[in-house]
């Protein structure tokens, strides 16, 4: 599904993969929101950037030239997904929430680095340098 959403895209929102990080960066936004880490500034504002840096990547790479270059930022944004969730561990630690509450985030982070790593996969394919030198 997401070979043929990086092919048909015309903006970064079309991509599957933005779509997701975008659905994990709002619930991080939900999460810091509200109780105990929306108190803990300094925590509150390093999950929230982390979380955001997934899909800002993403998009920073779709505009780039080639498939190599827009695999090098899946790679950045595949990086920041593992930081958010390490984010995410470290809210459990410090009891701003409990496993109950971060479940919805942990399966959206699941399902994006599945998405990510087809893409990047495809992006770094035989096919995807010949799709790009044909235009």
């Amino acid at each position: 599904m997401q070979k043929q959403a990086a092919m048909a895209a015309k903006r970064y929102q079309d991509l599957v993969v933005w779509q997701a990080a975008d659905e994990v960066r709002r619930e991080v936004y939900r999460l810091t929101g509200q109780g105990a880490a929306a108190r803990d500034f300094r925590f509150h504002d390093q999950v929230r950037a982390a979380a955001s840096s997934i899909a800002a990547n993403i998009s920073e790479g779709f505009r780039r030239y080639s498939p190599r270059e827009f695999a090098q930022f899946l790679d950045y944004a595949f990086a920041s997904s593992g930081e958010t969730e390490h984010w995410l561990d470290d809210g459990v630690a410090r009891r701003h929430w409990t496993e109950e509450d971060v479940r919805t985030a942990r399966l959206q982070l699941r399902r994006l680095d599945a998405g990510l790593r087809a893409l990047i996969r495809y992006l770094r394919s035989p096919k995807a340098a010949e799709r790009s030198r044909r235009g």
